[in-house]
């Protein structure tokens, strides 16, 4: 199981919420939740969501696999702020 998918378990334990609840705290749908607790890694903004949540709740361990993610799909994707 990758780190991400143990993370989103991890965290969705340590506050004590369902899936349906855990859902409704992110914003997503309860199909969503169980895919990125069995199968599918969430990508971009869920990834930052989930890295929100994790750190606003002390579990700054989680954050960092959150956040990680987040940085290896979006590096190299950015452009430059000004045109050189």
């Amino acid at each position: 199981m990758s780190p991400v998918i143990s993370a989103v378990r991890k965290l969705r334990a340590a506050l004590g919420l369902t899936q349906p609840a855990f859902a409704n705290r992110l914003g997503l749908s309860i199909r969503a939740i169980a895919y990125y607790e069995k199968e599918r890694e969430p990508n971009g903004e869920i990834l930052r969501r989930l890295g929100s949540l994790a750190a606003r709740n002390g579990r700054d361990d989680l954050a960092k696999v959150f956040y990680d993610a987040f940085a290896r799909e979006t590096e190299g994707k950015t452009a430059p702020a000004t045109p050189q």
